[in-house]
């Protein structure tokens, strides 16, 4: 059939092979994409939230905050 002067049947693979191409361009894309997630998370929590639990001075930022806010609290002097 002829549609525009040019037959659709010639057209057919190459449009299978382009979706193939696409597809497999989107899964690349999918794959690097979850990459870089898991990097920026892994990233967050060790700087942010990570360290070591016995020694809140070398953990990380927030850690540090709560450490920095509890421990006036826990002291609870009376004379302050």
């Amino acid at each position: 059939m002829l549609v525009g002067g040019q037959s659709n049947l010639d057209e057919a693979p190459v449009t299978n092979h382009r979706r193939k191409k696409q597809s497999g361009q989107l899964v690349l894309e999918y794959i690097l994409l979850m990459m870089f997630a898991v990097a920026v998370a892994t990233l967050i929590k060790t700087q942010f939230i990570g360290g070591d639990p016995d020694d809140p001075q070398n953990s990380g930022v927030m850690t540090q905050l709560i450490y920095n806010i509890a421990s006036p609290i826990a002291r609870d002097t009376p004379s302050e």
